[in-house]
């Protein structure tokens, strides 16, 4: 059996739509006999923004010869089956998912390398701030840096942290937390934006000269997140797919996520003693799906 995907259906982020649209279909084929541990999969899973996703960046665990005449493309077989938000909304499709992932695929070796070489300890915090469209989406409630800043500070008043790993759509917040932890700080070096106006870079990744660069950079950021104790983040499906892969984190948001959509709507509110913070989470948290 080949899974496959045109470019065309799949037009939006690595996380949001197209691995767990993936998994989801996956997670459906297994539960209703379609597929067992005994049937020969290849996958060729290809997205407009990042190119051949699978198996170029993502690799399937099993390399097997194919009936070329079983195919199944990803998008028409969710919308023949009616497979909508097929993990629901609580912690438990964390570790669903997770099963399903690692049952299948595993990361290239580049990818690999450069999480060994980050050094990541096991008490490490990690911090996604998600600029630049999604502050302006609809999706989210704007938080600006200067507030995530203040969440992370209040953070590390009660937590002891070896290290912290921080990655962001926005050079400039990346250089604040740099400024501020010089000898804490992890960060994954690409390109990133330096106007917080800007469309997200996965918005024009498709014609983007470093393509290759800035998909490997979006999943090293994604899988080294993983390997923090705790993540705190803004609104973003990015970071909320590190608890797929590593369903055991912490996993706390700063910003509401206002569509009901796995992995991105699920993560507890952080908790603080500080007035001051309870204040702009009580603005920004407003609306979330999942923190009623």
């Amino acid at each position: 059996m080949l899974i496959y995907s045109e470019p065309e259906d799949f037009v939006a982020g690595i996380f949001g739509q197209c691995l767990i649209h993936l998994l989801e279909v996956l997670y459906y084929m297994e539960n209703n006999n379609v597929i067992n541990k005994d049937t020969n999969i290849s996958f060729d899973i290809n997205t407009l923004n990042n190119g051949n996703l699978i198996p170029t960046f993502i690799k399937p665990k099993n390399i097997c010869k194919i009936d070329e005449n079983v195919k199944i493309n990803v998008k028409k077989y969710r919308i023949e089956k009616r497979i909508d938000s097929y993990f629901a909304l609580n912690t438990q499709s964390f570790y669903k998912a997770n099963e399903i992932f690692n049952r299948y695929f595993i990361f290239n070796d580049f990818i690999t390398k450069e999480i060994s070489n980050l050094n990541i300890s096991n008490n490490s915090v990690g911090i996604h701030y998600r600029g630049t469209d999604k502050n302006y989406s609809g999706e989210a409630n704007p938080i600006t840096q200067d507030e995530m800043l203040l969440i992370i500070k209040d953070y590390l008043k009660k937590n002891d942290v070896n290290k912290i790993y921080c990655c962001s759509d926005e050079q400039t917040f990346i250089d604040k937390m740099s400024l501020e932890y010089p000898d804490k700080i992890i960060v994954y070096n690409q390109l990133r934006s330096d106007n917080s106006n800007n469309y997200g870079l996965h918005k024009i990744q498709r014609n983007h000269p470093n393509r290759d660069d800035l998909t490997n950079a979006s999943i090293i950021d994604m899988l080294a997140l993983s390997n923090c104790k705790t993540v705190i983040k803004s609104n973003s499906a990015l970071s909320s797919f590190s608890k797929i892969i590593n369903p055991y984190i912490n996993l706390y948001t700063v910003s509401a996520m206002k569509c009901g959509w796995f992995p991105a709507a699920v993560a507890e509110i952080y908790k603080t003693d500080s007035e001051d913070i309870k204040n702009i989470l009580k603005r920004t948290m407003k609306g979330d799906t999942y923190n009623k």
